[in-house]
């Protein structure tokens, strides 16, 4: 099965320029299965490459009137957006699991008497998912 050609998709690009939601569902219908298994093949878990595919089609609904034809062809720009997302995704990952474990007094201290004054179980979850990040996503 092979996306669609470019022939067929710039005029769904300039009518979600237009604002035309009818032109973002189809968009979503003839691209979707194609950049879900561009973001799928680089995330593995499959509720991020949800939230990514939605991500990309919402980028792609904000971008879609400074879309240039010139500069390259709409399932290059697609396909280009889907891997952006999920080399992102995936370097934050990187990142996360090389952290230092979060030193919670150490915060307490420079964030202040508020956080300070927090019941001692709900400052450290709050610092927690301060520094990790709500578990499963960002």
């Amino acid at each position: 099965m092979q996306p669609p050609d470019d022939a067929a998709l710039l005029p769904l690009i300039d009518r979600i320029a237009a604002g035309d939601h009818d032109a973002l569902r189809a968009l979503i219908e003839a691209v979707g299965p194609f950049l879900h298994a561009t973001i799928a093949r680089m995330v593995p878990e499959a509720v991020a490459t949800g939230v990514l595919l939605e991500e990309v089609f919402g980028e792609v609904w904000a971008h879609a009137p400074l879309y240039d034809p010139y500069a390259g062809d709409p399932w290059t720009w697609l396909s280009t957006m889907a891997r952006s997302r999920a080399m992102d995704w995936r370097d934050k990952r990187k990142v996360k699991g090389k952290a230092a474990p979060v030193d919670v007094d150490a915060m307490v201290a420079v964030a202040g008497s508020a956080l300070a004054a927090a019941d001692p179980e709900d400052r450290r979850i709050l610092l927690q998912v301060f520094h990790d990040g709500l578990p499963g996503g960002d």
